[in-house]
């Protein structure tokens, strides 16, 4: 018991430790804009920047300067005001489906940026066909967005094989 306590003890005074510095490349930080947009629904756009591995921010890096501005290709024209946690809203005009909308982020010190996109067109589906045990299955007609893959399962949903 005594050879194993000397040989612990050994392994811990010889034991080395070493604080390795890596020279990381600073990089000038950048705009980051996340903004999700529905028909009907008011513009809200949240501004922040990149931070650095090195660089001691708080995060989120919110940026409250910004002038962000969304331009429709119906003429709409809209600058978002600031409300706070790098947040932006407006609502004097909604945006609409087949509409293509252009948002613009500009603030000192950084580069500008935009991006372009629209709300499709909804899809209505007018009829959903189910061949199978010959159980009847009623479908509500409904719109879709976006590209839908539409499921019909039988319970349980999960099938676990033997």
């Amino acid at each position: 018991m005594l050879r194993l306590f000397l040989l612990f003890s050994l392994i811990t005074l010889l034991g080395c430790e070493s604080i390795l510095e890596i020279e990381l490349e600073r990089v000038n930080p950048e705009i980051v804009v996340t903004s999700v947009f529905a028909e009907n629904t008011p513009w809200q756009v949240l501004v922040q920047r990149t931070v650095g591995v090195q660089e001691e921010s708080i995060i989120p890096s919110i940026i409250d300067h910004a002038i962000v501005t969304i331009e429709g290709s119906n003429g709409s024209f809209l600058e978002l005001a600031h409300k706070g946690g790098g947040f932006y809203y407006a609502d004097a005009s909604l945006p609409q489906s087949g509409v293509t909308y252009t948002l613009k982020v500009e603030a000192d010190g950084y580069n500008s940026v935009q991006a372009t996109d629209q709300i499709p067109t909804l899809v209505r589906v007018k009829n959903v066909q189910y061949s199978g045990d010959g159980q009847r299955i009623e479908i509500i007609p409904c719109l879709i967005t976006r590209e839908t893959s539409i499921i019909i399962m039988k319970y349980p949903f999960f099938y676990f094989p033997k």
